[in-house]
């Protein structure tokens, strides 16, 4: 199965941030694995940033890339039979044994129509890696989107129209959406994907969403449609039985603040023990 990955790119005002972007796109391109990377960009000129490499196409459009705007071209552009990485523009994907041997070992098992989404390590000034571990539990964000052409008829038709990340909630909102039509799967602890913000992030206390001029808050108002993936399941054991895992839906905002600084949201659940007795009560 080929293997593509998508990305928004823009050159960012700071030389610093643009070298973490940069870092990531340059370690993608350089997996073994990928066949291609797609790099949507609303300004053309920013294209000068990135080293040619064969693997690349490059799209204009006149705005952020959305997620309508990478699932259908995935649909419409790709072989049949292939798998897309939508990524968040900061995401480089570890250079692991599990990612070459996504298509045999989870895409071709189980349940067919399934897809993944990962949650992020992240990668500290010292070096070293971490999680946001409440998150993880929680299984309120990711940071990539895996999927498989053709694209579910259904997936198609929503309402896909909402950044890539920049946007509060957009991973909760995509991730309600592709549950709809797929069992999706939260297994960064296996697919692992490496988070670098440290230009703007001097600590590693510093992990709310930084918000500014150009953030989408489209998918913060779809209260109705956000859902969150636990992390922390046996996905081995849910793979092998082709069993739907624990979701948690309506994913609820207690507290957020909207200023030109970091965003703190406290996101309340129910505990996963309720969760698993009562997992088909809301269905």
């Amino acid at each position: 199965m080929n293997k593509y990955i998508y990305i928004n790119y823009y050159s960012d005002h700071d030389p610093a941030r643009r070298a973490e972007n940069l870092q990531c796109v340059n370690s993608n391109l350089a997996l073994p694995w990928l066949d291609g990377m797609i790099i949507f960009l609303d300004n053309p000129e920013h294209r000068s940033d990135i080293t040619p490499n064969h693997k690349i196409t490059f799209v204009d459009i006149p705005r952020r890339m959305e997620f309508r705007d990478a699932v259908q071209h995935a649909n419409d552009q790709l072989p049949p039979n292939s798998i897309f990485i939508i990524l968040n523009l900061d995401i480089m994907i570890e250079d692991n044994a599990a990612w070459p041997r996504i298509g045999r070992d989870f895409f071709q098992r189980g349940f067919p129509h399934k897809a993944m989404v990962c949650k992020r390590h992240n990668l500290a000034a010292d070096g070293n890696l971490w999680i946001e571990e409440a998150n993880w539990q929680n299984g309120d964000f990711c940071d990539a989107y895996v999927m498989t052409t053709p694209v579910a008829a259904g997936l198609l038709q929503e309402d896909l129209a909402f950044c890539v990340g920049g946007a509060p909630q957009c991973d909760n909102t995509m991730m309600y959406l592709m549950h709809k039509y797929y069992h999706v799967f939260s297994w960064g602890s296996k697919y692992r994907i490496i988070h670098i913000d440290i230009a703007r992030k001097k600590t590693i206390e510093a992990t709310g969403m930084i918000l500014n001029d150009n953030t989408d808050y489209r998918p913060s108002r779809r209260g109705t449609e956000h859902l969150a993936i636990p992390a922390y399941q046996d996905w081995d054991t849910l793979l092998i039985q082709q069993r739907e895992p624990i979701y948690i839906r309506n994913v609820s905002i207690k507290e957020i603040f909207y200023q030109q600084s970091i965003v703190r949201s406290q996101l309340v659940y129910r505990t996963q023990e309720y969760l698993i007795r009562n997992k088909h009560h809301d269905e």
